[in-house]
């Protein structure tokens, strides 16, 4: 979880408030992440903000950024209203990167679930919740992998790098 939400919030997607976070646990408890968290790097701080976040319900304690409440995975889906709910999966149906947003607009909300667990399957009804199971890879892969191919896949099909350097000038950037 600790590489995932770091390199989540770090992404363009996210820079440009296109990206909200949420981790669910099997305990249906729902982590949601504020898009200006900065985590701690050094995972052994990491721990030490979720203890307190378990314990608190919010952390950190100064200006609390994540907040923790009890709700099924259903519950979220049925807040967010996505106009697509998409499930990562070695058993879904195998997509190109390239395919895994087609018939999305920009304005549309997506839910994308990512299994983040060592071992074992969903034991929330996914199948039942998404519109699509998804495998993009003939191999089982590290949820870091999954979320860093979703986040990249969307940005490549709605443009967001180009729509970043859009807004910067040539006297801002050494590009030509």
């Amino acid at each position: 979880m600790h590489v995932c939400l770091n390199a989540a919030l770090d992404t363009p997607l996210n820079r440009e408030g296109l990206l909200r976070l949420y981790v669910h646990t099997r305990q249906n408890k729902l982590i949601t992440v504020d898009p200006s968290t900065r985590l701690p790097r050094a995972y052994n701080r990491f721990t030490g903000l979720m203890e307190h976040l378990f314990l608190k319900g919010s952390a950190p304690p100064e200006n609390p950024l994540l907040h923790i409440r009890d709700e099924s995975l259903s519950e979220i889906i049925s807040h967010v209203k996505p106009a697509k709910v998409l499930s990562f999966s070695e058993h879904g149906s195998r997509k190109l990167y390239s395919e895994l947003f087609h018939g999305i607009s920009k304005d549309d909300e997506v839910c994308a679930i990512i299994g983040g667990f060592p071992h074992g399957d969903f034991l929330s009804n996914v199948t039942e919740l998404s519109d699509e199971f998804i495998c993009i890879d003939p191999e089982q892969l590290d949820a870091i992998t999954v979320l860093t191919r979703a986040i990249c896949a969307y940005e490549d099909i709605f443009e967001v790098q180009k729509t970043r350097f859009g807004r910067v000038t040539h006297a801002q950037t050494d590009l030509p």
